[in-house]
């Protein structure tokens, strides 16, 4: 019987998890992980939160912390020694991490009663029946964007979104407008440098001055969701896009960043009736599978 692609979801992260552990005193990067999983960097840390119910970082720690537990109980190896191989910078910050999450230090619990274990993963969420996904087909489009490098809040990229508007409209297309586009390129929560596109399609306009740009969104097969009220609600949806959806859909994700139609202007509109549209690229359906 051929495997489904909720399988072949769950024995990738699984490869990641024992990939996790073989590793844990080495640096591990989000690219390094997304090809263990065969998954684009653009959503592996996006499909593992949303899956595992925490952050690699997290699981990292959670996994040097185990097997530091394990080697506390199971050798006489000094503790700077197994803080060094579970993967921690000095004995001090071990102890520190050690004792955050078990509420023992290492020696503390090195003699602790047999029934003390390490701190364990909690149930990932559970899933959502009220995701209405449509699959659409689309052509490519640009949009004039202002790329915002750094940490964001919403006020920031409310100016960001001002930079393309103002521009359009000084230049006579706002009539032109077509759609208001947000690509958050990486991870906010994770990445060292969050990246995000704040963006108009103004269809065929001249050439943006700096620092605005002309940005590509590929074409091809979407997986669209509506996420109705404040944008707050968007990062649940995209979680639930990730974690209900794709798994059970025998899709894949594209080598392409999702991104966010904004449908109404929040100037104008209740915060309770604000519409957006997340859409997730996905590969064809035949290259979606045998991973």
């Amino acid at each position: 019987m051929k495997p489904t692609t909720v399988n072949r979801f769950e024995s990738r992260l699984k490869r990641v998890a024992g990939y996790l552990a073989a590793h844990l005193d080495e640096p591990l990067s989000l690219d390094r992980l997304a090809k263990v999983a065969a998954m684009s960097p653009f959503h592996f840390h996006r499909l593992w939160t949303a899956m595992m119910g925490e952050t690699v970082a997290a699981s990292v720690r959670r996994l040097r912390l185990e097997h530091a537990a394990h080697q506390l109980r199971t050798s006489a190896a000094p503790i700077t020694v197994i803080a060094l191989s579970a993967g921690f910078a000095s004995a001090q910050a071990f102890a520190k991490a050690f004792r955050a999450a078990s509420g023992a230090t290492p020696s503390e619990y090195r003699d602790a009663p047999a029934e003390w274990s390490a701190p364990v993963l909690d149930a990932p969420p559970a899933a959502s029946s009220l995701l209405e996904v449509r699959l659409v087909h689309m052509e490519p489009l640009s949009i004039v964007a202002m790329r915002r490098t750094g940490a964001y809040t919403d006020s920031d990229l409310a100016e960001d979104f001002h930079v393309p508007w103002a521009w359009a409209e000084g230049e006579g297309l706002l009539d032109t407008l077509r759609g208001i586009y947000g690509v958050p390129w990486n991870d906010p929560e994770v990445a060292e440098v969050p990246v995000f596109f704040a963006g108009l399609d103004l269809g065929a306009c001249p050439p943006p001055p700096a620092p605005l740009e002309v940005m590509v969104l590929g074409g091809g097969d979407h997986a669209v969701t509506r996420v109705v009220g404040p944008y707050a609600g968007i990062d649940e949806a995209c979680a639930a896009l990730y974690r209900d959806w794709l798994p059970a859909a025998g899709r894949e994700p594209a080598d392409a960043p999702l991104f966010h139609h904004y449908i109404d202007d929040p100037e104008s509109t209740p915060e309770h009736a604000l519409r957006t549209d997340i859409y997730l690229p996905l590969l064809p359906l035949c290259e979606g599978s045998g991973r």
